[in-house]
């Protein structure tokens, strides 16, 4: 017997059990959603940033390029490429009708009956969030 995939192959091992299904859509997203300062604060801490607002966030955002000239725009879209998205940040909205950043929720009722491992994914949490930081210091994605 196959040990249970760890470290985000789990997603792998789903996609590889869904893609026999005779279903026409299937949703690989995490069936047990958390709050998302569930994730996203220990990642803050393990990057030593503090966490804000996302409307905060996004004047802030704003703010960096307002008045420059578009020689130090590009040059700070290239320091910084959420800038480059600044448009779309402001138009995300959040409500309780949607997930974070205003996308929609996403059935895995047919999901879940045909992939076991998803099924059987516990919910994410802090442990998880730390384990992705490590993974991407690893792999050289973050300092």
């Amino acid at each position: 017997m196959l040990a249970q995939p760890r470290g985000g192959y789990e997603s792998a091992k789903a996609y590889t059990e869904m893609r026999r299904s005779v279903e026409p859509f299937l949703h690989l997203v995490h069936p047990k959603p958390v709050p998302w300062r569930t994730v996203i604060a220990p990642i803050a801490e393990a990057l030593g940033v503090p966490l804000v607002a996302y409307d905060e966030w996004v004047t802030s955002l704003q703010k960096s390029i307002d008045g420059r000239g578009t020689e130090e725009e590009v040059e700070l879209m290239k320091a910084n490429p959420a800038l480059r998205l600044v448009d779309l940040f402001k138009g995300l909205k959040t409500s309780p009708e949607r997930e974070s950043l205003g996308t929609v929720y996403l059935s895995t009722q047919k999901s879940t009956q045909v992939s076991e491992t998803l099924a059987n994914l516990p919910p994410l949490d802090a442990d998880r969030a730390r384990t992705w930081i490590a993974a991407w210091r690893r792999s050289g994605f973050l300092a």
